[in-house]
């Protein structure tokens, strides 16, 4: 045997061919949250560099399929209450955690949409980072923006290249019109990929995620989507696979049976086509 394929070896011989089909959760965090360790003040004050992630829980609409904590149809009197919170926030933290001592590696925002948000909120929030924390502008950190492609305009995309955004993260989901319609959600293919290229126009990283599993999907309708957003061109294709949780449409929908979901085994056999 080849040393250098000796961690294939284990697949070789079977040991991951019994693997079961199922709809549960993946692992997103290890070691699991019960296995977690409680922060010290000293490991809080350690002098290592930071990962900032900024939460914006509004959205344009309610996904059938999300089981999030999120506010939809927000007033703009609220978002803007909400934006002032996180400034005092990270103005607080960063005097009393001397945050301003230690670099900054990377900076995310997610949600929720983040997009949704005005230029006026997404660059108090981007400046008030700058003001309180070690963001280097000659060394620039890598700078995420989730977005739903409904919600990135070109107006929307130019603020993004404004304030250094150099990666952006669509959920796209579907590409297929029919899909997308079943999941409550406003966009369309058109849509999708006129904010695929705004987002290329800003000259950032551009990730898309793809959902599998959605409620109407089939191997052709997979198979469709799969090829859309590979002709795209962007630098990252994330593919998830979809997750029923009690909290959602989708799942109210199929415990009154009006609404049926691909099954795990559908899921499996569906193609990935190949890039020409």
């Amino acid at each position: 045997m080849n040393t250098e394929d000796a961690h294939l070896e284990p697949t070789r011989r079977g040991f991951l061919t019994n693997l079961e089909p199922s709809r549960r959760g993946f692992i997103t965090n290890y070691p699991n949250f019960q296995h977690w360790k409680k922060l010290t003040s000293g490991d809080v004050l350690a002098p290592k560099p930071l990962n900032i992630y900024v939460h914006i829980p509004f959205c344009a609409q309610q996904c059938s399929y999300c089981y999030y904590r999120t506010f939809t149809g927000s007033r703009k009197s609220e978002i803007d209450r909400y934006v002032d919170a996180i400034c005092r926030e990270i103005e607080i933290a960063a005097e009393r955690f001397h945050l301003k001592e230690r670099p900054v590696l990377s900076i995310y925002f997610g949600g929720g949409t983040p997009t949704l948000l005005d230029e006026k909120s997404l660059s108090k929030i981007t400046e008030t980072l700058h003001k309180h924390l070690n963001i280097d502008s000659t060394n620039k950190p890598e700078f995420t923006v989730e977005g739903e492609p409904v919600t990135l305009i070109q107006k929307k995309a130019d603020v993004l290249k404004r304030l250094g955004v150099n990666r952006i993260s669509l959920g796209v989901q579907s590409l297929s019109d029919d899909i997308i319609k079943l999941s409550n959600r406003q966009d369309t293919e058109e849509k999708v990929l006129r904010a695929i290229d705004f987002a290329q126009g800003t000259g950032a990283v551009v990730n898309i995620d793809l959902m599998s599993g959605l409620a109407g999907e089939t191997p052709d309708t997979w198979a469709y989507s799969v090829k859309r957003a590979l002709e795209t061109g962007v630098e990252s294709i994330t593919v998830y696979k979809m997750e029923l949780y009690a909290n959602t449409q989708y799942y109210k929908d199929v415990r009154n049976k009006t609404l049926d979901l691909p099954s795990d085994e559908q899921e499996l056999v569906i193609p990935i086509p190949k890039k020409n």
